[in-house]
């Protein structure tokens, strides 16, 4: 301990260590206990964002910019073959038996990519 600590070690120090204290604790238990939270948070925001979205769509649909038909139709595309930024579809690799397949081909498990029959056999 040096001087400086010894001479300036006052209450409002110790108090201020107890607070971080209880904050990090908190914190600790928030994560564990936290994921229904965080859950409802996203849910928030993609209710907002599409909410957003469809009320872009409508303005573009009244203002004759948008065709809604064609707009459907490139929707269930992407969905079914999903692409890249660069419009391309996306590849991927199983983390297991390192087969190549597109990223509709694969299903994905946190941040791993896994082809289905590795998938049903972990």
């Amino acid at each position: 301990m040096s001087l400086f600590d010894y001479l300036f070690d006052t209450e409002y120090r110790q108090r201020r260590d107890i607070g971080d204290l209880k904050e990090r604790a908190s914190f600790l238990t928030s994560d564990v206990s936290g994921i229904d939270g965080q859950v409802q948070q996203l849910s928030a925001v993609v209710v907002q964002l599409s909410a957003t979205v469809r009320v872009l769509v409508r303005k573009l649909a009244e203002t004759g910019q948008l065709d809604m038909a064609k707009l459907a139709e490139e929707v269930k595309a992407e969905v079914r073959h999903p692409t890249s930024m660069t419009g391309e579809r996306a590849k991927g690799k199983c983390v297991r038996c390192g087969a190549q397949a597109f990223s509709d081909e694969l299903v994905k498990v946190g941040a791993d990519l896994w082809c289905r029959p590795c998938a049903r056999n972990p």
